[in-house]
């Protein structure tokens, strides 16, 4: 979660508002078949009588038959740094820093079902609710649909873009809750968060005892082709999603903020 870009948005009572929304209440329509194109079944587009986005949950029961895996992060679980947030700097042995590029991570998916038109994918931060009592729903990182029914992986580094059509010419992305399209890394509060030198001499640091903080990557594959406009919200691409979900999976990713201030 991009929590260094957390604190302000959080003061905003439109994200407050929305997050406490209860369920959209629209009707649903019959699961399409294969190769039909869907829309979301509201009519205001996604948002509440005064605008804030409506938080949606599916419907419809969900048969966890995809595996999902990273190269990146599967074995250990732990992110590598280049895929989290540029605020992110870690301080290797060797004496020189790394830091957060906003990769996107590779991603690859198997055990389809026959049927699947296109796939959609959505990273999110559960753990942010644990941290922010004001926030009730995980924190959005990625969304991103229209990835043909044949494919096996994303490839990492996509472009922040609401169309790729690197990856097919129905690919969109949506926007994610720091308020950008595309991909944004994890950038969670430091588990050290100072450390700093005393008149007297000694060293003195200010730490967190939180635990490695948590995102789920998930993948829907579709009987159908979503029809959504680019920039849609998570919520607004679950509504479209719903009744139409042949199969899921997930992943979860860890990543420890190391971060110094000197």
């Amino acid at each position: 979660m991009s929590v260094g870009r957390l604190l302000p948005l959080l003061l905003i009572p439109i994200l407050l508002s929305a997050l406490a929304a209860a369920c959209s209440s629209s009707d649903e329509g019959d699961a399409g078949t294969s190769g039909e194109s869907v829309a979301a079944a509201s009519t205001d587009g996604g948002t509440g009588a005064e605008g804030e986005p409506v938080v949606y949950k599916l419907k419809q029961e969900l048969d966890m038959n995809v595996e999902l895996t990273s190269t990146v992060f599967t074995r250990i679980r732990r992110i590598p740094i280049e895929y989290t947030c540029t605020k992110n700097t870690r301080y290797d042995n060797d004496g020189t820093f790394r830091y957060g590029q906003e990769w996107s991570p590779p991603l690859a998916w198997d055990n389809v079902p026959e049927g699947t038109v296109s796939i959609a994918v959505i990273m999110d931060d559960p753990d942010a609710k644990l941290e922010f009592v004001d926030l009730t729903e995980p924190w959005v990182h990625w969304v991103i649909w229209g990835i043909p029914g044949d494919a096996t992986e994303l490839a990492e580094q996509v472009a922040t873009t609401t169309e790729v059509l690197s990856i097919g010419p129905n690919a969109h992305q949506g926007t994610n809750d720091n308020g950008n399209v595309g991909y944004n890394g994890p950038c969670p509060p430091p588990n050290i968060t100072t450390i700093f030198q005393r008149r007297d001499g000694h060293r003195d640091a200010t730490t967190d005892p939180n635990q490695p903080h948590g995102y789920m990557f998930r993948v829907y594959v579709l009987d159908a082709e979503i029809d959504l406009p680019a920039g849609s919200t998570k919520y607004e691409l679950l509504e479209a999603m719903d009744g139409h979900i042949l199969g899921a999976g997930e992943a979860r990713a860890e990543f420890v903020n190391k971060h110094i201030i000197k």
